[in-house]
């Protein structure tokens, strides 16, 4: 069995676009197979939320690229990625510095209009995670909020799903009843 994730993102101009998120492949009924398995969900999670993301942030800057009175579009200094921590994993989005215009009233130098709108580069719901772990005693939340919410795959995040985490059992318990 194939098994396809896809959104359809739709933009304020009314066209539509069939973004596929992941792809599982299953074969026979097993307990391991059944369902999601936590990297999977993990994986769907972030594509959920990477797309959406990006088509947020083209917008913005398309809608940057025209100097606000004249309409003329700006020049492009350069690309950078930012990248924007949440509670499912890194975003990377893609953050075209620009020119400024002559008609605005300060026509030197260039800006990013995506770091513009997103000063503090990170979700509230992380901060808010995290200042809630570490309310319940936790010393430090990262290992933590990577064990249970983020899944970028890395050895260190991978490790906590394997019994070695002892000293986070009772945390879980406290805050979710995880265990």
């Amino acid at each position: 069995m194939q098994i396809k994730v896809q959104i359809t993102v739709r933009s304020e101009t009314g066209e539509s676009e069939v973004v596929q998120v992941t792809k599982l492949n299953r074969s026979t009924l097993r307990a391991d197979a059944l369902g999601l398995s936590l990297a999977e969900a993990r994986a769907v999670l972030a594509g959920l939320q990477q797309a959406p993301a990006e088509r947020q942030a083209a917008e913005l800057v398309a809608r940057a690229r025209r100097g606000p009175r004249c309409g003329q579009e700006r020049a492009c200094k350069g690309n950078h990625a930012i990248g924007f921590p949440t509670p499912f994993g890194k975003l990377t989005l893609n953050s075209p510095r620009l020119y400024r215009c002559g008609c605005e009233s300060n026509p030197r130098g260039s800006f990013s209009p995506l770091a513009e709108c997103l000063p503090e580069r990170r979700l509230p719901e992380l901060t808010y995670l995290e200042t809630k772990f570490a309310a319940l005693g936790v010393g430090s939340t990262s290992p933590l909020t990577s064990c249970t919410l983020t899944g970028s795959g890395n050895k260190k995040e991978r490790s906590c799903t394997t019994p070695n985490i002892a000293h986070l059992r009772p945390f879980h318990r406290k805050c979710c009843n995880f265990w």
